[in-house]
């Protein structure tokens, strides 16, 4: 039972201490920004609902995996707005294990590099900075300034929809801890959109 409910996030634990190292050696953003990366800089990788750094990875992550990526495959005419296969985490992009690997190990990699900027050719500092940053203000627009409340059950939830749809024997939504890339996987997970369902 112990396994099953283990809400560990093995990719943040391999890619937040980037960004963490990032921002100590050029500090970037707003108090805001700094009070993030402190929280993600005592964060345990749990994916605890009541937990405001699976938030902050959550939408970080999300944004940071699209910089790298949708500049080309919209320059070049490919689809970006669905998913195929079986999940949400198969995005027209590279898997996030290449992902991971370029962003611990190949930081001027010409995919950082945004195709629609001809002024500047970024590299994963650039990246890494704008996509935190506008991530953060997304967390501020949408949940406020206080980020104390930007915790991982209003986000991550489980809805129970009756089988013939009738709300008044729905359940939920549920607050949940975990991700979808953890092994106990419920909820929006980390490239979902929306509340879980069963």
């Amino acid at each position: 039972m112990e396994l099953q409910l283990d809400h560990y996030e093995l990719l943040a634990e391999r890619i937040v201490p980037v960004l963490i190292e990032e921002y100590d050696k050029n500090p970037f953003g707003d108090v805001l920004v700094g009070q993030a990366i402190d929280i993600l800089r005592n964060w345990d990788y749990q994916m605890e609902k009541e937990g405001v750094a699976p938030t902050i990875w959550y939408y970080w992550f999300k944004t940071y995996r699209d910089y790298i990526w949708l500049d080309e495959w919209e320059h070049y005419g490919i689809r970006t707005n669905y998913t195929w296969g079986h999940n949400s985490l198969n995005k027209w992009q590279p898997p996030v294990e290449y992902t991971e690997y370029i962003t611990r190990e190949v930081p001027d990699l010409p995919w950082f590099d945004n195709i629609s900027t001809t002024e500047i050719v970024e590299n994963r500092t650039h990246v890494i900075q704008k996509s935190f940053i506008d991530a953060i203000n997304k967390l501020k627009e949408e949940m406020g300034e206080n980020v104390e409340e930007w915790t991982w059950g209003k986000i991550n939830k489980l809805y129970v929809e009756h089988m013939a749809g009738i709300a008044e024997f729905s359940k939920g939504p549920y607050p949940l801890s975990g991700g979808f890339d953890t092994v106990n996987s419920w909820g929006i997970g980390t490239f979902g959109g929306g509340q879980g369902g069963v």
